[in-house]
Parts: C-alpha cells; sequence; structure tokens
C-alpha cells in the first residue's frame, strides 16, 4: 500500500508531498490546481510513460517518489529524453524494473486470449467507465483471465473476513456492554457504603487537623525550650557580671584628638618637606648671571633700524608692484616726467639723508638717555625705578 508520495517540478507541482488515507483519498480544489497531476504522477511512475509533457515548465528534471507501508522506495526520473528508476537505492536505466510492481502493486492485467492488457488501476478522465462502455467480447475476456479472476475471488474473500471480523467485533462489545451493565446494577445497592464512606472522610479530615495542630504545638514547646535555655543561660552571665566593678570614668577626648590631628597634619608636612629636600639636592647649582647692559644696547640699536628701514622698505614695496610706464608719443611730456622724476627723486635722497640724520641724532639721544639712566637708576620726580625700555616706550609712569 502506498504510504507517501512526492511530486517534484512535475507539471504544476514544484514540490508536494501526499501521505493516502487509509481506504480513500479524496483531491479536491479549483481546476488546473495540480489534482490530475497526481493520478498522472502514479501512471507515470507505473507505466514510465514517454514524453516530456509532464516536465514543469523551465526546469531540466522531475521526479516521481512513492513510499509503500512495507518500506520501499520507488523513484521515477526524467532529464531531457532520458527516464531512470531508483528502487531502494539501486538505479535502473532505460527499461523498467522487472520487480516494479512486486512493490508498488499497480500492474495491467493481461489475459492469454488476447493480447490487449486491461488498465484497472487508472481511469481516463473523458471516459471513466470500466468494460462496459466496450464489446461483450472485452468483458468476457477480462473476467476469463484466471489470474485476475483469481485475484477477484481474493479480494472478495478478503471482503468477507472484513464483514466476519467486524461482526465479531460487534458480538465482542454487545457482550462487554452487558457485562459492565450488570456490574451497575450490582453496584446501585451501594448507596449505604457512600454514607459512610462520607462519614469516614469527615474523620479522616477531623484527624488531619488534630495531627497539623499536633506539630504546631510540638513546634511551640520545642521554642519554649530553647527560651528557658536561653534564660538559664543569661542568668549565669548575669551572675559573673555581678562581681566585677564599674569602669572607671572617661576624660574628655576632644583636646586629645586635637593635638593628634596636628601631630598627623606635622608628620605629613614633615614627610613632604624631605621628599623636596631630597629632590632639591640633586639639583645643581644655578649659572652666575652676566651683566644685561651691553645687551641691552644692543637690542636697542637692531630696534632702532629695524624703524629707519621699515620705510624705506615699504616705499621699495610700493615701487615693485608699478607697471611700466607707457611709451610717450611726445617726448616733451616724458622729458617733464622725467625731470619731474629726478626732482622727487633728489627730495627722496634729501629725505633720507634727514631720515638718516634723524635716527643717528635719535640714536645719540638713546645713548645719552641710557648713560644718564645708568648714572640715575631713580627717577628725581616720584623716586621710583627707571629703566630704559620703559622710558624709551613712554611707559614710565611717576609712582
Amino acid at each position: 500500500m502506498i504510504r507517501r508520495i512526492i511530486l517534484e517540478n512535475y507539471m504544476s507541482h514544484a514540490r508536494t508531498v501526499i501521505e493516502p488515507a487509509a481506504g480513500l483519498t479524496v483531491l479536491i480544489g479549483p481546476n488546473n490546481c495540480g489534482k490530475s497531476a497526481v493520478v498522472s504522477a502514479l501512471e507515470t511512475l507505473a507505466r514510465d510513460t514517454r514524453g516530456d509533457f509532464m516536465v514543469r515548465h523551465g526546469e531540466k528534471l522531475c521526479s516521481v517518489t512513492v513510499e509503500t507501508d512495507d518500506g520501499h522506495t520507488i523513484t521515477w526520473k526524467r532529464k531531457k529524453n532520458t527516464a531512470s528508476y531508483e528502487i531502494d537505492g539501486r538505479e535502473v536505466h532505460r527499461v523498467t524494473p522487472n520487480d516494479l510492481h512486486q512493490h508498488l502493486k499497480l500492474p495491467l492485467v493481461t489475459s492469454d486470449r488476447n493480447s490487449d492488457d486491461f488498465e484497472i488501476h487508472f481511469g481516463e478522465q473523458k471516459s471513466p467507465i470500466f468494460l462496459l462502455n466496450g464489446p461483450e467480447s472485452q468483458t468476457a475476456t477480462f473476467f476469463s483471465a484466471s489470474s485476475d479472476a483469481g485475484r477477484l475471488l481474493e479480494i472478495q474473500d478478503r471482503h468477507r473476513e472484513k464483514i466476519r471480523d467486524r461482526k465479531r467485533d460487534r458480538a465482542a462489545c454487545l457482550k462487554e456492554i452487558a457485562r459492565l451493565e450488570d456490574q451497575a446494577s450490582r453496584l446501585e445497592s451501594l448507596a449505604d457504603a457512600n454514607v459512610e464512606l462520607a462519614k469516614l472522610e469527615t474523620e479522616h479530615e477531623a484527624l488531619l487537623r488534630e495531627a497539623q495542630a499536633l506539630a504546631t504545638l510540638e513546634a511551640t514547646v520545642a521554642k519554649l525550650e530553647a527560651f528557658g535555655r536561653l534564660i538559664v543561660e543569661r542568668r549565669d552571665k548575669s551572675e559573673t557580671f555581678r562581681d566585677l566593678s564599674l569602669p572607671p570614668e572617661l576624660h574628655a577626648t576632644a583636646e586629645m584628638q586635637r593635638l593628634i590631628n596636628e601631630i598627623e597634619s606635622c608628620a605629613g608636612k614633615a614627610s613632604r618637606a624631605g621628599e623636596e629636600i631630597a629632590a632639591s639636592e640633586k639639583l645643581e647649582h644655578p649659572p652666575e648671571l652676566i651683566d644685561e647692559r651691553e645687551l641691552k644696547s644692543a637690542i636697542g640699536k637692531i630696534m632702532a633700524a629695524r624703524i629707519a628701514l621699515a620705510k624705506p622698505m615699504q616705499t621699495a614695496k610700493a615701487l615693485v608692484v608699478l607697471h611700466d610706464p607707457p611709451a610717450m608719443i611726445d617726448p616733451a611730456a616724458l622729458d617733464a616726467t622725467c625731470n619731474a622724476i629726478a626732482t622727487a627723486r633728489a627730495v627722496h635722497e634729501r629725505a633720507v639723508r634727514h631720515t638718516k640724520d634723524a635716527t643717528n641724532a635719535l640714536h645719540k639721544a638713546e645713548q645719552e638717555i641710557r648713560e644718564w639712566i645708568e648714572a640715575n637708576p631713580s627717577c628725581p620726580i616720584c623716586g621710583g625705578v627707571v629703566t630704559t625700555e620703559a622710558l624709551l616706550e613712554g611707559r614710565h609712569a611717576h609712582a
């Protein structure tokens, strides 16, 4: 008997697993959902149907697998134009296996008188009537087939056996029902026993409550005994403490605590001072300072030189970005311009000479101021300290 059917890429089925029920399996559903494809798959497996119409569109391989109740697995495969079988792991190519229907049990019915075989397992959808729509000779040939008639008689005998078994089961069930009804009628006289049982259950519940109360009393007694032992122990301790004298009166400890805090603070400071001394011992002595007056004088000269050079550098920078003069058509105008430039250059040279003279005078004045400050380090007006930088930059203010 077939236990499971597995279709892969067969017609409309990408992968379908069907487990037939015992006796009858009904497939229902709308049109074109694949009901007939299941029957076609079984017929293909049993008859090795030719062609590749059953291969699902877009796929290269389809297969039908049947698992039987007695543990056999039968698979039919089609790849391109080649079909093959696999029975319990054994592969058979290009031919139908001889033992296919020993496991599948879906063979054609053969007749000794006629070369035509009868299909009793699969019916066509458009002509479902079997034998009745054919000639009488075909019907007679089918029933005259000795092997098939014996199989039909075997089916009839099996049906009769099933009927006898079901009747036997029915008689056994009726007998069991009668026995149970007899036992029930005998138990109806036990109504008084129910009353006694209720009394016994009430007494049992009362005994359970008393047992629980007894357990509570035992726990209470155990606690009382523990308290008694604790009282005796405390009494012994109190008698021991009775002979002791009172502790001495304690003095005020605030002043002592303050002194302890001061000592701890001093100890911490002493520790840090010791660490600082130990660290400073490793340092070298600072170098001796030299007279910085010459350095200050040199710095003053450099600053003055920078101021003196600032204006010529600005002038040169402005002249760099000037474009070449355009070609003049009238040379008279050019001559006048050149004369004007020469005059301006002469004026510039005179200005440079005056600037140089002023710079020299400024340096001389600064030198005299420095010499005066060296001779008079204190301000004669306010008595404050006078420095060369503060006096030259105008930052000195009388205190």
